[in-house]
């Protein structure tokens, strides 16, 4: 089974408020990191996070922040496999 990828995904979609179940990866892009970040404060859901990047400096931060989540960093995009 794979999953089936949404994009684009925005705030005002069901699919943005309610709890995914099964092979569902929706796709919200953003501007400003705190966006995403406050979103997940907000949530009363569980979160799972994948960072995707090749910059350390912007990346590394966020780490800290996301510490209680379900969290894979991958700093090498041009990688094939899945974050690690």
């Amino acid at each position: 089974i794979f999953p089936a990828v949404l994009f684009p995904i925005n705030k005002e979609m069901r699919l943005y408020h309610e709890e995914q179940f099964g092979p569902v990866v929706p796709i919200l892009s953003f501007k400003d990191i705190q966006e995403p970040l406050n979103d997940m404060a907000e949530s009363n859901y569980g979160q799972q996070v994948s960072l995707f990047g090749k910059d350390i400096k912007t990346i590394a931060p966020l780490i800290d922040t996301l510490v209680n989540l379900v969290c894979r960093v991958n700093l090498n995009s041009s990688c094939q496999r899945g974050p690690d």
